[in-house]
């Protein structure tokens, strides 16, 4: 789903474009999960926001020591150096509480939930500590949708 309209209904998130827009703009990213695997989901989308011109730190306790990794990756977000703007995860969503405290604790501006990631009590937290919270969402597919909108009004200039 492409659309960035907010959702109906429970949870909908109504200033989900702009919301998008203002995290796209950021550039520190946080990957929480970031996977070795290169057919992993937080793999190619960190290598995608990587290339992209983002500046991506892995976070996995399991592979921190692994050699001729495409990132940087440290054991955990209290090991990331400042500054931290979008902590994009890639876990389970019953690890979202712990995560989302550790965002906040370091300062973070957004809470970036991959797609199948979602828990209302974390993003409310998140949310009352002032983050933007985007759940539910592929941010490589959100910034090249973002990408090919703006190529598209520059063409039509």
């Amino acid at each position: 789903m492409t659309d960035t309209t907010a959702r109906s209904g429970a949870g909908a998130q109504p200033h989900l474009a702009d919301d998008i827009a203002r995290a796209l703009a950021m550039r520190h990213v946080a990957a929480v999960g970031f996977s070795d695997k290169a057919d992993r989901a937080s793999h190619y989308v960190s290598i995608y926001l990587a290339n992209a011109g983002y500046r991506v730190i892995g976070i996995n306790a399991l592979i921190v020591h692994k050699r001729d990794l495409p990132l940087s990756v440290v054991e955990s977000l209290s090991d990331m150096p400042p500054p931290i703007e979008i902590v994009t995860v890639f876990r389970q969503s019953e690890e979202l509480p712990e995560i989302a405290e550790a965002a906040i604790g370091r300062g973070a501006r957004v809470l970036w939930l991959q797609k199948g990631i979602t828990h209302p009590e974390a993003a409310a937290r998140a949310r009352a500590a002032g983050l933007i919270v985007i759940e539910d969402r592929c941010m490589l597919q959100e910034h090249a949708d973002a990408e090919r909108r703006r190529v598209q009004a520059s063409d039509s200039e």
